[in-house]
């Protein structure tokens, strides 16, 4: 109850989620890494997408949160601001876009990795 109190619980809906994880496994233990970038669409027309990077001897956690909009054929992701493992930073908004495939998003820019739709 005391939780409550100083904390606001809010639920959003969520409209659908994707998914890249990728994890390299080495017979040299110090070379294995683990990856992971997903993307939570909300019903609010807001998104979350977070990426993770977990390595021997390094980790990298961006989390970006913006505004998304869809057509027929391409998802709009407005970024807004960013939070990096370090620091919180802010970003100047950019734009990354999607083109739909049948159960993937394929990215316009070849930096940015396929993601696969879960929900």
């Amino acid at each position: 109850m005391f939780f409550f109190l100083f904390f606001k619980i809010k639920a959003q809906e969520v409209e659908s989620v994707y998914l890249f994880k990728k994890e390299k496994v080495f017979s040299n233990v110090h070379r294995n890494y683990s990856e992971t970038d997903s993307l939570i669409l909300f019903k609010n027309k807001t998104f979350r997408k977070s990426y993770s990077y977990f390595g021997f001897d390094e980790v990298d956690k961006r989390i970006f949160v913006g505004n998304w909009k869809k057509d027929k054929k391409r998802l709009m992701l407005h970024i807004n601001s960013k939070i990096d493992s370090v620091n919180l930073e802010s970003v100047i908004p950019f734009t990354i876009i999607y083109r739909f495939k049948t159960k993937y998003l394929k990215p316009i820019d070849e930096d940015v990795k396929r993601l696969k739709r879960i929900k």
